[in-house]
């Protein structure tokens, strides 16, 4: 959550060239979920990054992960313990 409440954006980077996915903005402590296929097998890294309405950032946080082809990622992301971690440095939740 944001320490003053702020509604925030997400901004996912998939690591495959495609368009960042922007989520928000969505009030503080609500749940997200975002979805991606990859279409090439191989490794990728993701970024994450939170901001507040108010403009406070965090830093882009990364995930490196090995895709086979086809692969749906559908999770609620701040299930994710790596995700949860890389947000609370600026966030608590």
């Amino acid at each position: 959550m944001d320490p003053d409440g702020d509604e925030i954006y997400y901004v996912i980077d998939w690591g495959d060239g495609s368009q960042h996915v922007r989520i928000g903005p969505k009030a503080t402590g609500t749940e997200i979920q975002a979805d991606h296929t990859w279409t090439v097998e191989g490794g990728y890294v993701i970024k994450a990054k939170a901001t507040d309405t108010n403009g406070a950032s965090s830093e882009w946080s990364m995930f490196n992960i090995m895709m086979p082809k086809s692969r749906v990622l559908n999770r609620n992301i701040f299930n994710n313990a790596f995700i949860r971690s890389l947000f609370s440095k600026f966030f608590s939740f």
